[in-house]
């Protein structure tokens, strides 16, 4: 039974920490090889990224790419509008001036607890230890499985059983996230 209600509660939210996944394949994204290239490619590269994903989100699910910095505007043939009507994908950047980066975006994110059924695509290791603290719930995706869940390439499964933090780590994270975050609340592992 496909498009039925089942269909609208299984949809996942992926955040994508955008830099992480164009840095892990510069070649799909016509990035060229080396940091020199990569940065100077930088605008196409994240272009590329929302091309690839418009055109394989098939399911429609919630993609919202995050970028560190201001940003240019993404020249595509969707407008943002489009993007998040049409294809269900926002597109956000970092604020450089208050110092955000985009794991901050992500982290605000996943503690909105706006989105259900949340999946975030990073090998960003620092991120990985917040985003399981903030909401251990939350899927951590590889970049492979999310850009080759449909082309058996090898996928790389995070076995959720095991902890990505020590003791010591967990409590200096869950303290600096509550800081960062402005959380009253005692967080939970």
């Amino acid at each position: 039974m496909s498009g039925g209600w089942i269909d609208l509660i299984m949809k996942k939210t992926y955040i994508v920490d955008g830099y992480n996944v164009i840095y892990k394949y510069p070649k799909i994204f016509k990035c060229g090889s080396g940091l020199f290239r990569y940065f100077q490619d930088i605008k196409r590269c994240r272009e590329a990224l929302v091309e690839f994903i418009v055109k394989h989100n098939i399911n429609r699910n919630k993609i919202i790419l995050v970028f560190d910095g201001k940003g240019e505007r993404i020249n595509l043939s969707a407008t943002t509008r489009q993007l998040r009507e049409r294809y269900n994908i926002e597109v956000l950047f970092s604020d450089r001036s208050k110092n955000e980066t985009a794991d901050d975006v992500i982290c605000k994110i996943v503690v909105s607890k706006k989105y259900r059924n949340l999946a975030i695509v990073t090998e960003d290791i620092a991120l990985m230890r917040k985003v399981h603290i903030l909401q251990p719930v939350a899927e951590i995706v590889s970049p492979e499985k999310f850009l080759f869940k449909s082309k058996r390439q090898p996928q790389v499964e995070v076995n959720k059983n095991k902890s990505l933090v020590d003791a010591k780590s967990e409590a200096e994270i869950i303290d600096e996230i509550s800081k960062k975050y402005n959380i009253e609340e005692e967080i939970e592992i």
